[in-house]
């Protein structure tokens, strides 16, 4: 192994633990929250940073990949789980107390560890996607993955708070998520099954 790629694979090692660290942070200041003050509101974030790591584990996974159709299955996981690590952010809605009450700090500081720590391991990935496709297709394709991977996060992001859809019902079920995405573009569908029929799932 070179020294670029042990540097790269220490790096990555290093993040980790810094990101897990942080995480760490997040769950312990949770946890204090619901036990002095009674309160489990917040408790959903620990789920919610859970389906953030999936996108990081999967990116370095498709990394190491030595078959192209394990990298292929990573790759697709990656993508599919990735606005998970953006959706967490819009979790700071939920800091709904007026501003200066001691309340409001406390939740902030619940609630901040776990959006920053998510998005960092979304870019993180994506970091780690663009390097594996640049290496193999080229810089250009990397950057392309990249951009495109971002766009559709932010659209999945919306798909997840407003439309209320999860990452698995794109592998579960996606043709009564296709005609939400059409009609969410812009794109006609003659099918247009109510989402408000199907038992929610998302807890925030």
């Amino acid at each position: 192994m070179d020294d670029a790629a042990t540097s790269g694979d220490r790096a990555v090692r290093d993040l980790s633990r810094a990101l897990g660290l942080a995480a760490a942070f997040g769950i312990a200041f949770v946890v204090i929250r619901a036990r002095v003050e009674r309160d489990f509101a917040y408790l959903f974030l620990l789920w919610n940073l859970l389906l953030a790591w999936v996108p990081w584990r999967a990116a370095l996974a498709a990394a190491r990949a030595a078959s192209p159709v394990r990298r292929t299955l990573w790759l697709a996981t990656w993508l599919v789980f990735l606005p998970n690590s953006y959706y967490v952010v819009t979790d700071l809605r939920h800091v709904e107390h007026p501003p200066g009450q001691v309340m409001n700090w406390v939740d902030l500081m619940a609630v901040v560890p776990f959006a920053w720590t998510s998005a960092l391991l979304g870019f993180g990935s994506v970091a780690i996607v663009q390097k594996l496709v640049a290496r193999l297709h080229g810089a250009l394709a990397g950057w392309m993955v990249a951009l495109g991977a971002l766009a559709l996060s932010g659209f999945g992001v919306y798909l997840g708070r407003f439309r209320r859809w999860n990452s698995w019902d794109a592998l579960l079920d996606p043709l009564a998520l296709l005609p939400t995405c059409g009609r969410s573009s812009g794109i006609p569908s003659s099918t247009s099954p109510a989402r408000a029929s199907r038992s929610p799932s998302r807890v925030s």
